[in-house]
């Protein structure tokens, strides 16, 4: 493939277009270039993981051969030792299986004592179902009705609640439970029925698999008494009061509809600083495991470009649901990797047609080549980590094996990008070193040809990304290279020194923005590009424009009217900062968010404490911005 012309190299790339819902949802980590995906229109994400099934590849699996385990789930409350040791044995065989098609993780432990119960009748009024069994809650003697509602909640799954009522008699059963719901919390608490529980839509989740249409409620009676059995993973479940992410509980359920909490143990523990999604927050598992910072490092890279759904997500939420399912895989690759070596029920694609695409993907902006750069570069140490890790913390003997799979196998479930599906033997290995150097021909032959039509835009952008001579780059640019466009060609240089240099010379803007605003000061500041900072601020590069994505169409930014100092601030090295204060820069702008300089610096994660506080002193020479250091 490096041998044809760049445009023919990359043909095959020209897949077809993006759906229209993913593209309104795309949003990137450096706060906005989501205006940049609407180029990639030729490339296109698949609109639903379980229709994809068709496009299933036939993928290898082995067998993951672990004689040690650096974590196996563990009591945390035991108030009946002969349950909670029965409970912990099942928990952790569990947690040994391998999960396939609908066994999903921890769903219903494999019990020795008691038994999970069936509701044995119901009723259906209108579109409500009603099931009920007739137990001895407090075991003395007394019968109540344990209920089980199931109302639609919506297309994608129904709502679930738990009640429990002091009688058994169900005459009109059905109108009480209709009334019950219209009343206000502090109504309900008066009424005859008791909630036990009600299912938080994260409950729904079983360790990948969204389960709408199957209640989330697992009852366990044993030695007449009835025990609800909750599991939080702390990837979509977040753990609330005595209730923690990562554990597994059984709580005694009473006839007033209080539950006593009895055996809970430690589950599943943090896997490291592993990315979880948005908005789950901190889940703070009992236990975290330490694992390959290699790992966690290029997962967070895959993060970065699988973005993080917007306001036009609808109700369909399929990056969501991509940034879900990829989250679980991830943890299993770290936690329980005998699961992360299995075929995947849903889309599974060729991890080398993927690798491939985000390759062709990085040569569209600064930003898109970065992040393909730090994810090949990222693979290649993770396949290393993993392997070094399954060997001594699981002692795998085929820990080099399953690592190469494994690592195959998170690609194909971070991803979904419609035209990868077949076997990795369908496409050609991408070799990003190769790219580079065929690139370079290309440049070489455009120059010392001499006279010549305009280079093509792919060839000239990826002349600058890549680093061409600064001869190349002028006669490019003196046969017609475009310096103007919706990403300005100053900002493909801003690693390239020479290159930026060049393209000023030639009269690039130097505070030229792209549809956001954002200038390359700005990119160079966010990227800690210190040389090209010196430059821009030399060549009169302006410190006080903002970003402003008010006319920008489909950009979604989160903070607006940020400042190249305030990228720096979040961003940089002190150098950096110094260099932009001393150019001007205003230490008392605020963005969108009220957010001032010293708040971007709170997040600086380059900047040791003395460094911080020599900031707080460079930015205290105006009043406004004095701010206490920490």
């Amino acid at each position: 493939m490096s041998t044809l012309p760049l445009a023919e190299r990359r043909v095959w790339f020209a897949l077809p277009r993006l759906s229209a819902a993913l593209i309104a949802i795309r949003r990137w980590p450096s706060g906005a270039p989501i205006w940049m995906v609407l180029r990639l229109l030729g490339i296109g994400l698949a609109l639903s993981l379980s229709s994809a099934r068709a496009q299933t590849a036939s993928k290898g699996e082995i067998a993951f051969e672990a004689k040690l385990q650096p974590f196996l789930p563990r009591l945390l409350v035991s108030h009946d030792t002969t349950l909670c040791d029965a409970f912990l044995r099942a928990l952790q065989k569990d947690f040994l299986a391998q999960h396939r098609g609908d066994d999903t993780l921890f769903t219903e432990p494999p019990m020795t004592v008691g038994n999970w119960m069936s509701w044995p009748s119901g009723q259906q009024i209108d579109r409500t179902g009603i099931q009920f069994a007739e137990l001895d809650l407090d075991k003395n003697g007394k019968k109540q009705l344990l209920i089980q509602v199931t109302e639609p909640f919506n297309w994608a799954g129904n709502w679930y609640s738990l009640l429990a009522r002091p009688t058994t008699t169900t005459d009109d059963l059905a109108n009480e439970i209709a009334a019950f719901g219209k009343l206000q919390p502090s109504e309900q608490q008066k009424g005859t029925l008791k909630i036990v529980a009600r299912a938080d839509l994260p409950a729904l989740w079983r360790w990948g698999v969204y389960d709408g249409f199957k209640s989330p409620f697992r009852v366990l009676s044993y030695e007449r008494a009835a025990y609800l059995y909750t599991f939080i993973d702390g990837i979509m479940g977040h753990g609330h009061g005595e209730l923690k992410a990562g554990t597994a509980s059984l709580q005694r359920i009473h006839a007033d509809g209080t539950l006593d909490l009895q055996c809970q143990a430690s589950v599943l523990p943090r896997a490291g600083a592993l990315p979880l999604p948005s908005w789950l927050g901190d889940s703070n598992p009992p236990d975290m495991l330490v694992v390959p910072d290699e790992a966690v490092a290029w997962m967070q890279s895959i993060r970065a470009i699988e973005g993080t759904e917007g306001k036009w997500g609808g109700t369909a939420h399929y990056l969501d649901n991509l940034i879900i399912r990829s989250s679980y895989t991830w943890h299993d690759a770290l936690v329980r990797p005998w699961d992360a070596t299995a075929f995947q029920k849903y889309y599974h694609p060729s991890a080398v047609a993927i690798r491939s695409w985000i390759q062709g993907w990085g040569y569209q902006s600064l930003s898109q080549f970065r992040l393909a750069r730090d994810f090949e570069k990222g693979r290649r140490a993770t396949l290393s980590a993993l392997a070094s890790y399954y060997e001594h913390s699981f002692g795998a003997p085929n820990a080099r094996e399953a690592a190469a799979l494994i690592v195959d196998n998170i690609i194909s479930a971070s991803f979904v990008i419609h035209g990868t599906s077949g076997s990795d033997s369908s496409y050609s290995e991408p070799d990003p070193e190769n790219e580079i150097e065929a690139i370079r021909r290309d440049v070489d032959e455009f120059a010392k040809n001499g006279a010549h039509d305009a280079p093509s835009t792919e060839l000239f952008h990826s002349a600058l990304l890549i680093g061409s001579p600064t001869s190349a780059i002028t006669e490019m640019i003196r046969a017609g290279a475009l310096l103007q466009g919706n990403e300005p060609a100053l900002f493909y240089a801003l690693e390239h020194p020479h290159d930026v240099k060049a393209l000023l010379d030639s009269g690039a803007n130097v505070d030229e923005g792209n549809g956001f605003g954002k200038t390359a000061l700005m990119y160079a500041a966010h990227y800690d590009l210190t040389d090209t900072v010196t430059l821009l601020l030399a060549r009169g590069a302006d410190v006080t424009k903002r970003t402003d994505g008010s006319a920008a169409g489909y950009v979604l930014l989160q903070f607006d009217y940020r400042t190249a100092l305030m990228y720096a601030a979040e961003n940089a090295s002190i150098r950096v900062i110094r260099e932009l204060v001393d150019a001007g820069s205003d230490t008392c702008a605020m963005d969108s968010g009220n957010r001032d300089v010293w708040n971007y610096v709170g997040r600086n994660r380059r900047l040791s404490n003395d460094e911080r506080a020599w900031v707080a002193l460079l930015i205290a020479r105006k009043p406004c911005a004095l701010k206490d250091v920490q």
